[in-house]
Formats: C-alpha cells, sequence, structure tokens
C-alpha cells in the first residue's frame, strides 16, 4: 500500500513539473493487435506538453524510485538492489496489466454480463393445437398476440 501511495505521489509530482500527461486513452473502434500495441504503447510513453508521444518519464521515476525507497522499511533479506529491480519489473508489469483491464474491460463485461431479452409468449401454433374446437384456438391466437405486443408495449386493436 505505501508503495502504490509513494509511487502515485512522485508520478504526478514530476508528471506536473514535465508536463506529462500518464493517463491512458482505450482506442475501442481498433483491431485487437493494434489495441494491444497501444496498451504496451502507453505503458512506457506518454502525451507531453506538445500532445507527442514520448517517454513517460515520471513513471519510469516513480516505480524506479519507489521500489529503491521501499528497501529503507523492508526487512533485511528484502532491501537490496537485486529485489528492488524484481519490484520496478513488478511495477511495469502492473501498469501494463492496469492499461490492459482498460482497454478490455468494457468487452469482456458486455460479452460476459450481457442480459438476454426473452420474450415471455408461447408461439401462437403451439397454443392452436391444444384447441378443442376453432372458437378456442382463435381465442387462445388472438391473447397469445395480445400478450405478445403488450410485452412489446404495442397495441392490437
Amino acid at each position: 500500500m505505501t508503495r502504490s501511495v509513494t509511487g502515485n505521489a512522485i508520478e504526478a509530482g514530476v508528471g506536473l513539473i514535465l508536463r506529462e500527461d500518464p493517463r491512458y486513452f482505450p482506442v475501442p473502434d481498433h483491431p485487437f493487435k493494434t489495441r494491444l500495441g497501444n496498451v504496451v504503447r502507453l505503458t512506457f510513453a506518454a502525451r507531453g506538453g506538445g500532445g507527442s508521444l514520448g517517454p513517460v518519464y515520471a513513471r519510469y521515476m516513480a516505480i524506479l524510485g519507489d521500489s529503491f525507497l521501499s528497501n529503507s522499511w523492508r526487512v533485511h533479506r528484502e532491501a537490496n538492489s537485486r529485489d528492488a529491480l524484481l519490484r520496478t519489473a513488478e511495477g511495469f508489469g502492473g501498469a501494463l496489466a492496469g492499461n490492459a483491464f482498460e482497454e478490455f474491460w468494457p468487452d469482456v463485461k458486455k460479452r460476459v454480463f450481457h442480459k438476454h431479452h426473452y420474450s415471455m409468449t408461447v408461439p401462437p401454433l403451439i397454443l392452436a393445437r391444444f384447441a378443442n374446437s376453432r372458437r378456442d384456438r382463435n381465442l387462445m391466437v388472438r391473447r397469445s398476440q395480445t400478450y405478445h405486443a403488450f410485452s412489446f408495449g404495442l397495441r392490437i386493436a
């Protein structure tokens, strides 16, 4: 938790000074390969003051600096350069995963958690088969059509 707080503070402060915009901008209407490239590109690049893409120095400093700064409160066996560099790689992996989530989650959510809108009506031909007389058959078909139309907000005269 403290790593993310210090890392966010460093990235925000340095980003403000360098006029970097580290936000992720999804491109939902592009092919998968282009979107995946955008995820990787915007993990290591950001828009500068002029609007062009360049290295996101604020993120580099934040992840690297935070990983080494956290050595000061870690136990001795974890407070070394090797572990700090490993935490740095994990930090970039986390940024990459966050961008991927922001890019692809709306599509996953739409495909996995979509709502089904089924009509609760019975087709008129099935109802007509179970009617005993022509009068019953016509009445059942008429009721089915009325209910079906009602479920869609229509009226049958």
